[in-house]
């Protein structure tokens, strides 16, 4: 779900991981057609990634065909569908036994009004101009091409700093020029623009809030048990201490119980010698 501060509702890699299997699947549904590159040129490469500017590829690289208007609209319900059941699973482990009442229900509604942005913003003309920034020929010329496959971008655009551990994950990420690199690219150009959608949407939002107040509420029930348990906990380290001394009198009590029982016969009664 990300860092508290960010605007989004899922993680910006995660939607790019999912747009890239979805994309993925798509283009290995459709005629294959690879490109044999001999010459590519770069320059202004902005790489949120380990990227070595003067890498030279040469090779068979797919291209992403022309994407109908059906197949663009049942490839993004997909990757939609796909983002509401990480959310599930990553409230269901955040808010444990408190949960969302109505989740489904509020779920539904949210995935809705997503699928319905996304026939506007991401149709099969959006996503196929996307795909021609960076079609795959012989003699190649990559220039003022983003590469970013952590969707670091879509935090600046939206104001608020990434999550310290998604920049920890990503920075150091090899970025890689290979038969797929095509693809990852409108696969990440995709992800950045539907995050926008989901974070711009009210019932995403909405939804986002809920799951955080819910996360607060069980994160202060687990340390209100946990003092409850142990009612030294709000006495700092005297009552830490006072908490050790009652666990060694546990333990002294069940050693010496166990030595009366072992000793069997005499009623239970200890022995002393004088």
């Amino acid at each position: 779900m990300g860092a508290s501060s960010s605007k989004t509702v899922v993680e910006t890699k995660v939607v790019n991981e999912i747009t890239k299997e979805a994309l993925s699947k798509q283009v290995s549904s459709m005629a294959q057609q690879t490109v044999a590159v001999q010459n590519m040129n770069l320059s202004g490469i902005d790489a949120k990634c380990a990227f070595e500017a003067t890498q030279n590829f040469k090779g068979e690289m797919k291209a992403v065909q022309t994407i109908e208007a059906e197949d663009a609209m049942n490839m993004m319900n997909e990757i939609v569908d796909k983002i509401g059941d990480q959310v599930k699973q990553e409230s269901s482990r955040k808010t444990g036994f408190l949960g969302i009442s109505g989740f489904d229900s509020k779920m539904s509604e949210t995935k809705k009004s997503i699928k319905n942005k996304t026939k506007v913003k991401l149709s099969s003309v959006q996503i196929n101009k996307i795909s021609q920034q960076m079609k795959p020929t012989q003699n190649m010329n990559m220039k003022d091409i983003t590469i970013d496959p952590c969707g670091l971008n879509v935090y600046k655009e939206l104001g608020v700093p990434p999550p310290a551990d998604l920049i920890a994950a990503c920075v150091g990420q090899p970025c890689k020029f290979d038969q797929d690199m095509h693809v990852s690219f409108v696969a990440e150009q995709i992800g950045k623009k539907l995050t926008e959608i989901i974070a711009n949407d009210k019932s995403a939002r909405d939804l986002r809030t809920e799951i955080m107040q819910k996360t607060t509420q069980e994160s202060k029930g687990l340390d209100d048990l946990a003092k409850a348990i142990n009612p030294f906990a709000q006495m700092g380290k005297l009552g830490g201490i006072i908490s050790a001394i009652c666990c060694v009198l546990c333990c002294v009590l069940i050693i010496g119980a166990g030595a009366m029982s072992a000793g069997g016969g005499g009623g239970g009664k200890m022995k002393f010698k004088r």
